[in-house]
C-alpha cells in the first residue's frame, strides 16, 4: 500500500535528500510572517506540480468552453 503523502512510495515513509537542507528549508518557511499555504519540497516534486497545473489550467479552459454559459444567474 502506497504511503499517503508518497503514492508512488511503495509503502514505505517518503525521506528527505538532505535532512540539513529540509530543516533549513522549514525553519525558513516558519520563520515568515505568512508562510505559503502549500510547499512543494524538491526539484522533482516541483516539476511535477508544475506539471499538474498545467494539466488542471487545460481541463480549466475545455470547461469554460463547453460549460461557461452554465453561470447562475442569481435566480
Amino acid at each position: 500500500m502506497a504511503h499517503p503523502l508518497c503514492p508512488g512510495s511503495g509503502g514505505r515513509s517518503p525521506s528527505v535528500g538532505s535532512s540539513r537542507a529540509g530543516s533549513t528549508g522549514w525553519r525558513s518557511i516558519a520563520g515568515q510572517k505568512q508562510p505559503p499555504a502549500r510547499f512543494v519540497a524538491g526539484a522533482d516534486a516541483i516539476e511535477a506540480a508544475v506539471a499538474k497545473v498545467g494539466e488542471l489550467l487545460a481541463h480549466a479552459e475545455a470547461s469554460r468552453e463547453l460549460g461557461g454559459d452554465l453561470a447562475h444567474d442569481g435566480a
